[in-house]
């Protein structure tokens, strides 16, 4: 006697056609993290900001740190007093470090400095980085917020805008 065997093959080919499309979802899923870190630190992140903000980090920190708490409630821009000493003023005019923000690193001060902030990219930078790893605890910490801007490679009249933070 002879057996039919037609519904194996319908149900062998869909076993198949599931594990597939279930393994190339859980590729895509593991992948756009990483894309969306590499979108991430294109859109924001360059060596010589780093560099730039990393200096200026240590001499706030080998110097007057309170002075620099002091004013941080303010979200002043570097031209003000704060940052006006020579040894800043030379890595600003070196990296050609656009503005500097000292701030708390609370919610608050993150959303008065996104008041404040005219240029579109800073914003975004602000709302989609800064604020979400801002810590609402009781420790007083500060960022440094530091935006740099180039010229881009591929058109000489447009500016490139990168930036970095620093927890203090």
């Amino acid at each position: 006697m002879k057996l039919n065997k037609k519904g194996f093959m319908l149900a062998e080919v869909t076993v198949v056609a599931t594990l597939a499309a279930t393994v190339m979802m859980l590729m895509y899923s593991s992948s756009i993290k990483t894309i969306n870190a590499y979108k991430e630190r294109e859109n924001y992140y360059d060596v010589d900001t780093i560099y730039a903000t990393g200096y200026i980090y240590d001499y706030i920190m080998d110097n007057k740190i309170d002075d620099y708490i002091s004013t941080a409630t303010s979200a002043t821009p570097y031209g003000s007093k704060t940052f006006n000493t020579n040894p800043i003023k030379e890595i600003i005019s070196k990296y050609n470090v656009k503005d500097v923000r000292f701030i708390k690193s609370k919610t608050t001060s993150v959303n008065d400095l996104i008041n404040n902030v005219t240029r579109r990219t800073f914003k975004n930078y602000l709302e989609n980085y800064v604020k979400k790893n801002v810590s609402d605890s009781e420790n007083d910490k500060y960022i440094l917020i530091v935006e740099r801007e180039v010229a881009s490679p591929n058109d000489p009249n447009k500016k490139v805008y990168y930036y970095y933070s620093i927890e203090v």
